[in-house]
């Protein structure tokens, strides 16, 4: 599943290995800051990414919700007017019937 990623996510990633690459330079005494800067981009990134897949599936759940929704009312709505018209047919009839007996 391909993911689109935004310009400002990358211009991220390049500043963060970008500063992981500066403190590769000036420290060469502390190689974990290195690995340091290389853990927190890929958990940002992760993060991000987790977080737009997450956002798409709520809505795509909330769509279907809503579907589901507009169905039952439509269905209900339908029920509703088959009643009416079963209750107005009958009532009809009883009428009909009475006038003929009188």
């Amino acid at each position: 599943m391909p993911v689109n990623v935004a310009t400002w996510q990358y211009a991220i990633v390049i500043a963060f290995v970008l500063i992981g690459e500066l403190f590769k330079e000036i420290s060469t005494n502390a190689p974990f800051l290195t690995h340091l800067s290389a853990m927190v981009v890929t958990v940002v990134m992760l993060v991000m990414i987790h977080k737009r897949i997450r956002l798409r599936h709520y809505s795509e759940l909330r769509e279907y919700y809503e579907e589901q929704l507009s169905l039952r009312r439509s269905m209900f709505a339908l029920y509703t007017a088959a009643a009416d018209s079963e209750s107005r047919l009958q009532s009809e009839k009883r009428s009909s019937e009475s006038v003929y007996h009188d």
